[in-house]
């Protein structure tokens, strides 16, 4: 299937947040990057040196963009929301693929050029260079994935200082930069997962619960905030709105597998793709057939898995793979019920990151049937546990590219644990 942006247009129309409510199409100046609350004001005026380095890395966001390295927009705002900036970046991502990057990267290195003339960096500059709205929030995601620092064995931690590798700047900008892009995309996410379910046709049924039931968890009372404004909506729930939303509207995403010995020895990955079935499940799709000229750049949500054994191998994992191909929500429902519903806030101490009792009794009984598989969780990582959702590009999952993806791995687990789990 080819990617046909009309098939996709649903995505964009009249999205409404309180911190969002412009169009995506709207021209916005280049200057307004840094400031996401204010991005409709037009006449945003910064020194040399901001306006250059705001330039830089919209070059560096659209030579990705137009590589087709998506891996590069994922981006870490420490609020446990990852499959909600996933889910984002597709979106996103299929806008741009309508725009022209040469077109673009010309323009970019007309102002950057005009720009090194300029030999007081502090002297505020005006600027004339607009791009659609949705570039400007692929920039400031582009940003802060650049701004993480990634260890094979470690999870990703922030580092403000590392934006200065895009342009010289302060670090109090630098600070204040992934400061007010966490919290813009953080609250952004939060609340968006509402606007998802009130945009799906109902009735729905996703992991044989009614869409209605999943979605009451993603609304008030059940969006917390910490001392700093920031919102937090639950991991658990707010994953099955956007499954049923990647299954309602045939959206792709692939679950990438890491098979590892122990901590030192990698063995290799196992890539599987499914597709939403437009009604309540999704279906296993061939990587091969999907990956071609023209639709190798189309956005997918990948979900990063990995075990940790000695006798687990591409063989045994598709085998024991087989009885969830046409149940993998089910799957990944079942990681979900290990993993926090909401993050510990070290900034705040009296945060409530007490896991949520659902009222409904099915509810209650699936959690405690799923508790008892064994296998997919941090302390027993033996078959599949998922530890991280990003955005990647078909192109990115083929064949020639597979080793250049995120290694998923689970941290603090002792090489000793690892071997014992069967």
């Amino acid at each position: 299937m080819s990617l046909d942006l009309n098939n996709y247009s649903f995505l964009f129309e009249n999205e409404n947040l309180d911190i969002h409510s412009e169009s995506t199409d709207v021209p916005t100046s280049i200057s307004s990057l840094l400031t996401p609350s204010n991005s409709c004001v037009e006449n945003i005026l910064l020194s040399g040196r901001k306006l250059t380095f705001c330039l830089h890395a919209a070059k560096q966001c659209l030579m990705n963009l137009k590589k087709q390295h998506y891996t590069q927009f994922d981006a870490l705002t420490t609020t446990t929301c990852c499959h909600g900036i996933a889910l984002l970046v597709q979106e996103l991502i299929f806008l741009s693929t309508k725009l022209d990057f040469d077109r673009l990267l010309l323009e970019v290195d007309t102002y950057i050029q005009d720009l090194s003339d300029v030999k007081d960096e502090k002297k505020i500059i005006p600027c004339s260079w607009t791009v659609p709205k949705f570039l400007i929030d692929l920039i400031r995601l582009y940003l802060l994935t650049c701004a993480r620092e990634k260890d094979d064995w470690r999870h990703s931690r922030t580092h403000s200082n590392r934006l200065k590798k895009i342009y010289p700047i302060g670090t109090t900008l630098c600070t204040e930069i992934v400061k007010n892009f966490q919290y813009y995309f953080s609250n952004r996410i939060s609340e968006r997962y509402a606007f998802l379910y009130e945009r799906m046709r109902k009735p729905m049924m996703v992991n044989g619960i009614s869409v209605d039931i999943w979605g009451k968890y993603i609304k008030d009372p059940y969006i917390r905030v910490d001392r700093r404004g920031r919102k937090y909506a639950p991991s658990l729930f707010s994953i099955q709105i956007c499954l049923a939303h990647l299954i309602q509207n045939r959206l792709k995403f692939a679950l990438v597998h890491d098979f590892w010995c122990d901590k030192e020895q990698h063995k290799g990955k196992h890539i599987s793709i499914f597709e939403g079935d437009g009604e309540s499940g999704f279906i296993p799709i061939s990587l091969d057939q999907e990956v071609s000229y023209k639709n190798s750049k189309e956005p997918v949500i990948v979900f990063g898995s990995c075990s940790y054994s000695q006798e687990m191998d591409k063989k045994l994992f598709k085998k024991r793979m087989e009885q969830w191909q046409l149940n993998i929500s089910k799957l990944i429902l079942a990681n979900e019920v290990f993993y926090p519903h909401y993050p510990a806030v070290s900034e705040d101490i009296n945060f409530n990151s007490e896991p949520i009792i659902p009222d409904e009794p099915i509810l209650q009984t699936m959690f405690a049937d799923l508790s008892k598989m064994r296998g997919m969780s941090a302390k027993n990582p033996s078959f599949c546990c998922i530890t991280h959702i990003y955005p990647a590009s078909l192109y990115e999952l083929s064949q020639v590219y597979t080793e250049q993806l995120p290694k998923s791995f689970v941290s603090g687990l002792s090489t000793q644990d690892k071997n014992n789990h069967k």
